[in-house]
């Protein structure tokens, strides 16, 4: 639930340092959509909120976590704010998300060599399994970020992680 609320800090985040770096102007109606998300994200999480225990953060992989998770809505901030700039020199959404998925891939697989993970899962996959994750790579992963880079580039940050915030209220 903390992670939760932390990543619903993204929307205002965008707002802000596109405000303040890009000298952006939130789209209309923007500060009433967070408005609203937050207070339906509180709504969601009012009961693990009244807990005591919500609200301490003990031991050291609490606050790991809680750095990784501010962390990663500043730097998903970032990223949404610095893709609608590459349109400005041209680069396409489809040359955006090939650099994305060289440097998800290329970090990925390293640290998991590094890790020493378990590959030997893969060797036993049915022909089966290998279609569904055919499908959710090339349709879910591909499909979804090549629309979500489009549409930043069309809508703006701002607008797009607006609507983004209300994905935990809506569920």
């Amino acid at each position: 639930a903390q992670v939760t609320l932390i990543g619903l800090l993204t929307p205002p985040l965008v707002a802000i340092m596109g405000r303040i770096w890009f000298d952006d102007p939130p789209p209309p109606r923007t500060t009433l959509v967070l408005i609203i998300s937050c207070i339906g994200a509180l709504v969601m999480l009012s009961g693990d909120l009244q807990q005591a225990s919500f609200w301490q953060s003990s031991g050291t992989s609490s606050w790991v976590g809680i750095a990784l998770a501010t962390s990663s809505s500043v730097l998903l901030a970032l990223y949404m704010l610095s893709v609608r700039r590459t349109y400005k020199y041209g680069i396409s959404s489809e040359a955006t998300f090939l650099l994305q998925l060289i440097a998800v891939v290329g970090t990925a697989i390293p640290i998991s060599i590094i890790q020493k993970d378990n590959w030997q899962p893969w060797l036993h996959l049915q022909p089966s399994h290998w279609v569904a994750l055919g499908v959710f790579a090339f349709v879910i992963v591909i499909g979804a970020n090549l629309l979500q880079v489009y549409t930043l580039r069309k809508l703006g940050a701002p607008l797009v992680t607006s609507v983004q915030a209300w994905r935990l209220p809506m569920a």
